[in-house]
């Protein structure tokens, strides 16, 4: 049986992640979501006050899952693993945490700012899940709770307001 232990203090990292989660959700202007299971990209923008699906067709935006969506992302409480150049160094690859070209990922774009994160396998106790979080400054994985993966790969009529008259 091996013990690691770590003298860094990686709490600063989930600290940041989290904050600067928190601080998209006030300037996104564009969410994109990317699921290559099925062969499908979503796309949502926002003009002023509204959210409108741009692709795969136009249509406008449910309120609630918009809600649902800056909740979870606001509140995603993420922690670090490790950041993504340091794999190699442990003996790892990135498709030991399951991120490969069919990974699902959620990209988030706001006033000169741009988040991705894609969505990794499940975690041993099937609870969480491995995201790699990438902005302008770092690459690194985090672990996640699996709502995550069910928020990325919602289908388009979870996102699309269902009413014919406003």
């Amino acid at each position: 049986m091996f013990i690691i232990l770590n003298l860094d203090n990686d709490n600063d990292t989930s600290i940041n992640f989290n904050s600067e989660l928190s601080e998209m959700v006030t300037k996104m202007t564009q969410v994109e979501f990317l699921q290559p299971s099925t062969k499908q990209t979503i796309i949502l923008t926002k003009d002023r006050i509204d959210w409108q699906i741009e692709e795969p067709i136009s249509w406008p935006a449910e309120p609630i899952s918009i809600a649902n969506l800056v909740s979870k992302i606001s509140h995603l409480d993420a922690t670090f693993i490790c950041y993504l150049e340091e794999l190699e160094s442990r003996g790892e690859i990135p498709a030991d945490y399951g991120f490969d070209e069919n990974s699902s990922s959620l990209h988030l774009l706001g006033t000169n700012s741009e988040i991705t994160i894609t969505i990794g396998s499940l975690t041993r106790d099937q609870t969480g899940c491995f995201l790699l979080f990438n902005n302008r400054e770092m690459k690194a994985i985090l672990h996640g709770p699996r709502q995550m993966e069910d928020l990325v790969n919602r289908p388009l009529n979870e996102w699309a307001k269902l009413t014919f008259f406003d």
